[in-house]
């Protein structure tokens, strides 16, 4: 966590496991937030490791970076928690650490493969965002018989549910016995996008599975259910640089912005 970056006081107090942002507001609305001894505004910025941020007198400090691969099994809620009790990956992962850590992105129910779990919001986002590219790869069994149309579509788009949906890339990796199995990769990921997209083309999805996000794989957490923490080297070669980067990049972008608002 670099030092002397600055955010505003909401983001740092997500970042310190406050996680509810109903209860942030509550909390600096009624006082009880002070940066340098002072009474928190919400738009108030806090350089991370230089400025005192206390809660009734309690200093508040970030909570240490958590990454985790996860293998999420079909039948389970992407969550952190279901109103109908159902089971989520939270509830999967209940205890392994104590930071305030939450999934990024989803995998509907119907659906299993690799998840990434975190309490590094700026990670999540840089990971998510369509600008950054990422690419998501899903091994999905349709049943019947995908044609070369078909795929021209997918790639070009389909226009369903109010909304354009396509794939970066589609290809057939086995067919027979009634079936075919498909890789796709998404640089975006729109509700159900591969469902939908295979429901208007009439096809019906047998299994997703996502094998790959990015540079992340399912290698060494095959089977549904099992999970693993990134190491250390894999935190200094792929996330420092990917943040690094992301940050740079989001700097730049709120420097335009102001730029731009000035020369209207």
């Amino acid at each position: 966590m670099k030092e002397g970056r600055e955010v505003n006081i909401r983001k740092y107090l997500s970042m310190c496991g406050i996680d509810s942002r109903r209860k942030v507001e509550k909390l600096i609305r009624e006082g009880n937030i002070r940066i340098n001894g002072k009474v928190a505004k919400l738009n108030d910025r806090v350089k991370i490791g230089i400025d005192r941020v206390t809660l009734g007198g309690r200093v508040l400090k970030p909570e240490p970076p958590v990454y985790i691969l996860f293998h999420k099994p079909r039948g389970v809620i992407t969550s952190k928690k279901d109103e109908k009790g159902r089971l989520t990956v939270m509830d999967m992962l209940r205890g392994v650490v104590m930071a305030n850590i939450f999934p990024v992105g989803r995998l509907d129910r119907d659906s299993e493969g690799l998840l990434l779990i975190t309490n590094d919001g700026d990670f999540a986002d840089l990971m998510l965002h369509p600008r950054y590219g990422k690419e998501k790869v899903y091994e999905v069994y349709v049943e019947g018989v995908i044609t070369p149309r078909d795929l021209k579509k997918m790639r070009d788009g389909i226009f369903t549910g109010g909304e354009l949906l396509r794939v970066k890339e589609v290809k057939i990796l086995k067919k027979g016995m009634g079936k075919t199995l498909l890789e796709i990769t998404l640089t975006e990921g729109k509700k159900r996008h591969i469902r939908r997209m295979l429901k208007a083309l009439g096809k019906k999805v047998l299994t997703l599975k996502r094998i790959s996000f990015g540079p992340f794989t399912l290698k060494g957490i095959s089977k549904p259910g099992s999970w693993r923490f990134l190491t250390d080297k894999e935190i200094k070669q792929i996330v420092k640089p990917l943040k690094e980067a992301f940050l740079s990049q989001a700097s730049q972008h709120r420097k335009n912005h102001r730029r731009g608002g000035q020369r209207k």
